[in-house]
């Protein structure tokens, strides 16, 4: 029986620990995701003006591009 006590404590405490926590940055930091921009763009570049892998100017990464309404 404390096992399903346990259970259902957590069960309870780890949603509402995850919404304090994310309340908690956004006062922090402000808005927790990027703009659409940077996301078709990518992080690495975005964020950090580097490309992971060398995969930048990879033929696929204009496919999905053009696939969403964007023109390289």
């Amino acid at each position: 029986m404390v096992q399903l006590q346990g259970i259902a404590f957590v069960m309870g405490f780890a949603p509402v620990a995850t919404a304090g926590i994310l309340v908690g940055l956004g006062f922090v930091f402000g808005s927790l995701r990027v703009d659409e921009d940077a996301e078709i763009e990518g992080l690495d570049l975005s964020e950090h003006s580097e490309s992971a892998y060398g995969l930048a100017g990879a033929p696929w990464r204009r496919r999905c591009s053009r696939r969403v309404g964007r023109s390289r």
